[in-house]
């Protein structure tokens, strides 16, 4: 807004489809049998693997489609791009075992 040349100012140049599809969360479990439980003393066991941010299905070039507010470096623009942080993948892998 300072700049007399106005080269400071917002285009349409870079704009570019930001729809996505993302498997957000998921979690996928079994629990053991009665049977199987009481072979192994158990009164019960269950196995877990969980996983969130996965798969996200996207042709949109950024590291993340998933744009918001961001006031970083003075910049104060709703759904615009500034090289933000990727979304990281997470893998849980667990049991819940009771005796």
């Amino acid at each position: 807004s300072t700049d007399p040349n106005l080269n400071f100012r917002t285009s349409n140049l870079f704009i570019e489809n930001g729809a996505f599809l993302r498997l957000k969360n998921i979690t996928v479990g079994y629990t053991l049998p009665e049977a199987a439980s009481n072979t192994l003393k158990l009164t019960r066991a269950r196995f877990y693997l969980s996983g969130q941010n996965l798969l996200t299905f996207t042709k949109y070039s950024g590291l993340n489609p998933e744009l918001g507010f961001n006031n970083g470096g003075g910049y104060s623009q709703l759904n615009v791009d500034y090289a933000q942080y990727p979304i990281s993948k997470t893998i849980i892998l667990g049991a819940t075992i009771t005796f």
